[in-house]
């Protein structure tokens, strides 16, 4: 009977069975990890590194960059005690060159409708960042969706009547608020010197989504003598489409300083439009506002915003704004009839 060989293992079996189990246990130890940090909520590949979580904020910086010399704000003068004082009364969005147009909400402006009171805008010059302020009257309104057209004008400036002709090329004009980007269209600060302004950049309409990033804006006045107006941004998200509260037709809303949740839905019989619903924070003042996209293209209006009484008095908040669709067909006519109706 022949001898056996004794038990031998090769070199290169050895390593392959060290490799095999070392692997083993660092797929066990990753897998450990993974199953920690995904309880903590954070799941292990899905870390966003510190250069990722600088997107967002970098997107709102340019934002608010490009969409700042198209926000307004606009003031009324009034007398107290022989002496004029000067009261911010909302925000307001540059729609076009041509007029120029400013839209803002329709309960700010109620108690001048039907008089010649000429309301002051603070707007930003787009050719040299400087702040001009200019005389406006109010060329139309739509108080069923809180909806106010003012044009920018010289103190000189009336409005004079036109052909039936004259108004359809208006309208066909006012129907494509950036074909006249960036035109100063003969405006003119106190010095007499050509004001450019900047039109905001208007989304193409049934482009809202919920869950869709967008940021409000608006531009107030801390100091009422300061010649630079104070403008804000807040990021929210589109939280419902279709939305509808009762519309303010009578009634003056004050700028507040919080936001709180509107019960939904709400109704408001008559108004042929919807409401978007969004989380984006609106500060005192900036009614008239817009509401634009992560391109800095304009989505809605921000043109309400209400309080929930509780016991407590709090809530938690919820802003309402024209979407564009309805903008793009009722501000034409009334840029061009002076209401939404189009006819004079």
């Amino acid at each position: 009977m022949a001898a056996r060989r004794p038990w031998s293992v090769s070199p290169l079996r050895l390593l392959a069975s060290v490799v095999v189990e070392v692997g083993r246990i660092l797929l066990a130890r990753c897998a450990a990890l993974c199953a920690a940090s995904t309880l903590a909520g954070v799941p292990f590949f899905a870390r966003p590194s510190v250069a990722a979580a600088l997107v967002d904020e970098d997107i709102a910086v340019q934002v608010f960059q490009d969409v700042s010399p198209s926000v307004v704000s606009i003031a009324v003068l009034r007398s107290v005690g022989g002496v004029q004082v000067r009261d911010v009364i909302g925000s307001g969005v540059v729609w076009d060159a041509a007029g120029p147009h400013v839209l803002t909400n329709f309960h700010i402006i109620p108690p001048l409708q039907g008089t010649n009171t000429v309301l002051e805008v603070t707007l930003q010059d787009m050719a040299t960042g400087a702040y001009s302020i200019l005389p406006a009257r109010v060329a139309g309104s739509d108080s069923l969706h809180d909806l106010a057209v003012l044009k920018l004008l010289l103190p000189q400036q009336q409005p004079q009547p036109q052909s039936e002709e004259v108004l359809g090329s208006q309208l066909s004009v006012a129907r494509d608020p950036a074909s006249s980007d960036g035109v100063s269209n003969g405006v003119s600060n106190a010095n007499g010197v050509p004001v450019v302004v900047a039109p905001i950049r208007v989304a193409a309409p049934g482009d809202l989504r919920v869950g869709q990033l967008v940021y409000a804006l608006g531009c107030v006045a801390a100091n009422p003598a300061a010649a630079a107006p104070t403008r804000s941004l807040s990021v929210g998200l589109i939280s419902g489409l279709g939305r509808s509260i009762p519309s303010p037709v009578g009634a003056r809303i004050y700028g507040v300083v919080q936001c709180v949740r509107v019960p939904s839905p709400l109704s408001s019989r008559g108004s042929r439009g919807k409401l978007h619903s969004t989380e984006a924070v609106v500060n005192a003042a900036n009614s008239g506002g817009p509401l634009v996209d992560s391109a800095g293209r304009m989505v809605g209006l921000s043109t309400a915003v209400g309080a929930a009484q509780t016991g407590t008095a709090r809530g938690s908040g919820v802003n309402f704004a024209l979407p564009v669709d309805l903008l793009l067909d009722v501000v034409p006519k009334i840029i061009v009839y002076g209401n939404p109706y189009g006819k004079k």
